[in-house]
Formats: C-alpha cells, structure tokens, sequence
C-alpha cells in the first residue's frame, strides 16, 4: 500500500517540477519574499512519528526519523506553539522535502550540536522558532541555529534552499545554563547555490546573524531583521585559505587558481531590505571577498565597535578580493557610538567581556571600504594577482549616514592597491565627511569618484576626492536561476 502511495506521489512530483521549470523561465520580482512552496507529495504530523510537545522528553531520534522518511514533495508539520527538545542536530537529508515547523519551539539542548542542518538540495525550512543553550562561542556548522553544509564537508553545493520566516531568538533557559539563538551563526550557507533566506529573525546569534561563504551564489537575502549579534548582521566572505600562495604557483597545480575561484568565491548575491541592529561585536553588513553583490534598500543601526556597511579585502584572513559591489539606498545610523546594551557574560565569554571594556579604537567610517595586499603577494607570478585581491568596482550611491562617531565614509586605511571605487548623492548628518587615506593607494592613475555627495560634517576632508572617470558597477544580476 505505501509503494503505491509512494508511486503515484512521485508522478505527481515530476509534474509539478515540469511546471516550476516552466515558471522559471519567467522573470521573477527578486525583491519580494516568496511564497511558501506548496507540498505536491502527503503531508505528515510528526507525533505520527512518536515526536510530542510540551512533555519534557528529548525527541531528537523520533524527528530525526520523521526527517529521515520523507521523499520529495512531502511536508511535515509540527505541533503549532508547541515545545520540541533534541540534544542533538536535526539533519535534513532528503531532497525536495517541506520542513513546517507552524510556529513550534526547538530548543537545543546541547552547546556543542544543536542546528537544522540542511544536507539536500532544494529543502525547504520554514515557520520554526529556534533557541539553544550556548555555553561559549563556537565554530562549527552543527553550532548554527540553521546551516546549508552538505555531508562531504560541504564540498558538495546544496541547491535551491528556501529558508523562510524562521524565528531565532533567546528563550527560556535549562536551569544552570544560558539561552541564545544560537552557539555561532543563525544561519549559515556554505557553498550554497539558487537560495533564498527571506522574512527571518535572528535575535543574539554569538557570531554572524547571517554568513554567506565557500563558493556562495545566486542568493536572495531579503527582509530579515538581526539583533543584538556578537558579528557581522550579515556578511559575504570568501577564503583563499592558509598557504595559497604556493599552491596558486605550483607548477602541478596549473588549474589550482581558477579552480578556486569556480568553487570559492561567492558571487551574485543580493541584500535587499534587511535591518541588523545592536551587533555588539562585528559590522553591520559586510562583502569580504566577493563579486556582483548589490546591497540594497537595508537598514544598519547601533553597530557599536565597527563600521555600519563594510567592503573589505582581509590580508590576514587569507580572504579574496572583493569586486563589482553596488552599495545603494541603505539607511546607517548610530555607528560606533556608546555601548552595546546586551553582550553574553560568564565564563565561555571573559575574553569577549575584556575586550568590550577597552576603547572602541576601530576607527571604522559609518560606510568603511579598505584592502591591502602585501607586496610579496602582488608580485607573484600568477594572473593578475591584484585583480584577485583588491577591492575595486565598488558604488556607494544614495546612502544615508546620520550619527557616526567618526567619518561618514571612508576608505582606504590600512589598505593599498584599490581599485575604481566612487560615491554619488550620499547624505551624511552628525558625521565626519569623506575621508580618503592617500590616493597612491590607488592602482596606477586611478582616484576615488565622488559626485553630490553632502555633509553636515566639519572634520575636512584628507586628500581630494576626485570627478575622475565613475566606476562600472552593476552588482547582483536577476536571473532565472533565482527562486
């Protein structure tokens, strides 16, 4: 009886596939949240599976099992308010598979394993609320609220993920213990391909609110609200890795370079409609290695030790260059100002407690753009070495910028070797103005483009920005390869 079930279910999953190839062929709105997905196979209840809530029992085996029975186009649903504990993380594995969590708490008991891991491709994770106990902050992908990381280490991508209107938030904790949203991230994506992360909130993630890394792209982040993160609200970064230097110029690894660059450097992601507010740690959104990245229409506010928009090349991280990044219309208030009104205490965070009791000496500009390259690095001999490491084709276009404890913009400290970078119409108010740390940073002949720009800022402006020729940015492209 089940095969036949399962059969017919399967006829009517390819049908509906044919339809959302066909749909795809169509322009989407890539602004909007999308609907959730409709289930085309049989809808579950977890208690069907031995899974109660609100009875105090560990339920991560028998959900782990109902996670484990479903074949695409199912969905499983869960008790609607109700209370779910695992000590362990809850792995989605199976393909095309609706994940309904109808408001349910999931309360991860266990520091050191507590995620939604999302192993298969186009899963779809919606309407949980999740909280964790934390006892330290913690690295792995299995310490995230949610994480996209599949089996092999992640080497494998994971296609199509939709993670829509999850909660992740503080809650009431285990006697003895504290609860955050999670040990690190809230949600994690790692060579992460057509994805969607719409309409969440991430209340005091220990690290990023929401990180985008190894080989990222083709990615929709839009109207999530982050708060009170110990890291970047929302960050791109992609990593070279330690010794990539002798590996990029081995004569037996011709193809190490482009490879990397196929495999690890996130590209074309949109950031749309986002706000992330209270970091106590961190910046407020940030492209650290990247290409063709449009960061849109978002509100950064009360980033307390950094900048409220970065754009970055980490020397020291071993991190990519970052390139063709379209910064435009965001709101960033309250930067580096004050103190932050929650940071985790106890004794995983003494380091974190020390170092928030220093001065805030980051000296990072509301709208921050920096890179350097080392000089050993800039003379290897591989294919346009500063092409693959500096920040360059980057536009920072109708930002506002009002109370920054330093300058509204700035760019290149600490930095050499940039690229075409321009500001156009940006207002900054209760700030500093554009502050350009020496333009022989510059790549030969270039100078920073700056064009209506206004200020109510009365620290001057250190070199000259310059109406030289205006970068070429176009940022995130619209596809059908979004969904």
């Amino acid at each position: 009886m089940n095969s036949a079930k399962h059969s017919i279910k399967r006829c009517v999953f390819a049908a509906s596939a044919v339809t959302l190839a066909m749909q795809s062929a169509h322009a989407i709105d890539c602004k909007a949240v999308p609907a959730m997905r409709e289930a085309t196979g049989i809808t579950y209840h977890v208690s069907e599976f031995g899974a109660y809530p609100d009875d105090g029992v560990d339920d991560t085996a028998t959900i782990q099992l109902a996670l484990d029975s479903l074949l695409p186009g199912d969905r499983l649903l869960f008790e609607m308010n109700g209370v779910y504990q695992h000590n362990l993380a809850l792995h989605i594995r199976r393909p095309g598979v609706n994940v309904d969590g109808m408001y349910a708490v999931f309360r991860g008991t266990n520091p050191d394993s507590q995620a939604f891991l999302i192993e298969a491709d186009n899963v779809q994770l919606y309407r949980t609320v999740i909280t964790n106990v934390i006892d330290s902050r913690r690295t792995a992908p299995r310490h995230s609220a949610i994480a996209v990381y599949s089996v092999n280490d992640g080497n494998t991508p994971i296609h199509g993920t939709r993670i829509l209107h999850n909660q992740i938030r503080a809650d009431v904790p285990v006697p003895g213990t504290a609860a955050q949203g999670s040990s690190s991230g809230g949600i994690f994506l790692f060579n992460a391909g057509n994805f969607v992360v719409a309409g969440n909130s991430i209340l005091r993630s220990v690290a990023d609110g929401i990180h985008m890394t190894h080989g990222s792209r083709n990615g929709r982040v839009i109207n999530n609200y982050i708060e009170e993160g110990g890291d970047d609200g929302i960050a791109v970064v992609s990593y070279l890795g330690d010794g990539w230097q002798s590996k990029a110029t081995n004569v037996n690894t011709p193809t190490w370079l482009s490879d990397a660059i196929a495999s690890s450097l996130d590209d074309n992601i949109f950031i749309y409609n986002n706000t992330v507010t209270g970091n106590y740690w961190g910046r407020g959104i940030a492209v650290v290695g990247g290409r063709n990245v449009t960061i849109e229409n978002n509100t950064s506010s009360k980033i307390y030790r950094s900048a409220g928009i970065l754009i970055a090349h980490e020397n020291g991280y071993n991190t990519f260059g970052t390139s063709n990044v379209l910064v435009k219309g965001n709101n960033v208030v309250d930067i580096r100002q004050g103190q932050p009104t929650f940071a985790p205490t106890g004794p995983g965070f003494t380091v974190l407690t020390q170092q928030l009791a220093q001065p805030n000496n980051s000296g990072h500009a509301a709208l921050e753009t920096h890179g350097r390259v080392n000089d050993s690095d800039a003379v290897l001999n591989i294919p346009d070495p500063v092409g693959l490491l500096a920040v360059r084709d980057i536009l920072f276009s109708n930002n506002t910028v009002t109370n920054s404890y330093g300058p509204g913009i700035r760019v290149g400290a600490d930095s050499s070797r940039l690229g075409r970078i321009g500001y156009v119409g940006n207002q900054l108010t209760t700030a500093w103005t554009i502050q350009i740390l020496s333009t022989g940073k510059f790549q030969s002949g270039i100078a920073p483009y700056c064009l209506n720009n206004s200020t109510t800022g009365s620290t001057p402006v250190y070199d000259t920005c310059q109406p030289t020729t205006p970068p070429v940015v176009t940022g995130f492209t619209c596809n059908s390869n979004q969904i």
